[in-house]
């Protein structure tokens, strides 16, 4: 059976709020390090299977996938930089609608 624990002495005395103060306090929004803003990208499932690949490999998040690419980018030299974003933008497909055919 567990034990209850004993009462937790606190160092601050408990004040009395009313509702709409209490309300207000928690309504605000925490005070955070980083601003983080949500982003949708479209993949190809081969983009989302290889992501779930280096997620199993490397137990990272799909997020954390995408900023280590950020920095290994970084890490290396223009040159290759370039020949990396030349490959992607000619087998990247192209987001929209299909074109019609008349």
């Amino acid at each position: 059976m567990a034990k209850l624990p004993q009462k937790i002495a606190t160092n601050e005395r408990a004040s009395e709020t009313t509702l709409r103060e209490f309300v207000s306090t928690a309504a605000h929004k925490p005070q955070s390090g980083a601003v983080v803003t949500r982003v949708n990208l479209s993949l190809t499932n081969d983009d989302l299977e290889r992501s779930d690949g280096l997620q199993q490999k490397l137990t990272l998040s799909r997020v954390e996938i995408f900023r280590a690419g950020l920095v290994a980018l970084d890490r290396i030299s223009n040159e290759e930089r370039l020949n990396i974003a030349e490959e992607i933008r000619s087998n990247s497909p192209k987001a929209g609608r299909p074109p019609v055919k008349k």
